[in-house]
This record gives structure tokens, C-alpha cells and sequence, in this order.
């Protein structure tokens, strides 16, 4: 029986001895990793940015897209250029849904349906843009004001009207 209880407290000690080795291991890759701090970095492209104070950048699908009154420009990473969509617009708004993207002109009366592969379709409306959201699967809602009166017309992703109705003030 001394034998065994010696031979339980032999495996216990080195038990407890690997387990604080491995805490001190950890703790000490945890403060490194924690307290590091760089001194130097190396450089790999640069880009000159050749933009507006207007320009207003945003994610999309995993890619850049730089918009301005101008029009929108849509880049990888690297700065290569997957699309460019020019036209001119006042107040331009984006709205993001998944794979869809729409460019309107808040109080305007044009919208850009796009995807990271280009554009889809456009819209022309009759009555100034008040607001503009996309759906997943690319259909469009628009709300658009005339007077005291409020307009909600429905597109799909080429621009074809799906649905126009009338709002009392």
C-alpha cells in the first residue's frame, strides 16, 4: 500500500508540474502576444489618391467602391478596376443589399441598379428621388415626392416597373 500511495503522489507531482509548465507557456505566449509592439514596417504599394473632398468610399462585396457627383468607380483591393459608371448627380446615395447595390440622386430623378459585375439597369423617374432601397433579390422601392404628396413605385433589377402607387398627404 506505500508503494502504490508513493507511486499515486509520484504521478500527482509531475501531473501538477507538466499542467503549471503548460500555464507558464501560455501565460507567456499571452503577455508576448499581448505586449508587442512594432518598430519598423515595409511598405508594398501605394496608390495616389487622385479624388474630391466629395468622394465618399464604401465595402462592397468585398471590394472598394469610390462614388462622387461624378459617378462611381468600383475596385478591387489592389486598386484595379472591376467597373466605372459615370453620370452627374447632386445629392448621390448608395443602398446596399447583399449582391445588389442602387447609386440615386437624392431629390433627383435618376437610379443605377449594379452588381460587382456591372450594371443591371437604370431608372428614370418622373418625380424627385426621396429614397431608395434594394431587396436581395435585386428588386427596388422607390419613394419619390411631389407637392405634399408621396409616390412608391416597384422595379425590378433591369428598371422595369413592377408597381406604382399613389400616397394622400
Amino acid at each position: 500500500k506505500q508503494k502504490i500511495r508513493e507511486h499515486r503522489l509520484k504521478i500527482l507531482k509531475r501531473t501538477l508540474v507538466t499542467a503549471l509548465i503548460v500555464f507558464v507557456i501560455i501565460a507567456g505566449l499571452f503577455l508576448f502576444l499581448a505586449l508587442r509592439h512594432y518598430e519598423d514596417f515595409d511598405v508594398n504599394s501605394t496608390v495616389e489618391r487622385s479624388d474630391t473632398a466629395a468622394t465618399i468610399f464604401e465595402e462592397f462585396q468585398g471590394n472598394i467602391l469610390k462614388y462622387s457627383n461624378d459617378g462611381a468607380l468600383y475596385t478591387d483591393t489592389y486598386n484595379e478596376r472591376i467597373w466605372n459608371q459615370t453620370y452627374e448627380m447632386t445629392d448621390p446615395q448608395i443602398d446596399i443589399c447583399e449582391d445588389y447595390l442602387t447609386i440615386y440622386d437624392k431629390k433627383g430623378t435618376m437610379i443605377y441598379i449594379m452588381t460587382k459585375e456591372g450594371i443591371l439597369g437604370g431608372i428614370e423617374t418622373t418625380m424627385p428621388i426621396q429614397q431608395v432601397r434594394v431587396a436581395s433579390q435585386g428588386t427596388v422601392a422607390v419613394l419619390m415626392k411631389k407637392d405634399a404628396s408621396g409616390y412608391l413605385a416597384m422595379y425590378d433589377k433591369t428598371g422595369a416597373k413592377l408597381l406604382h402607387c399613389h400616397r394622400m398627404p
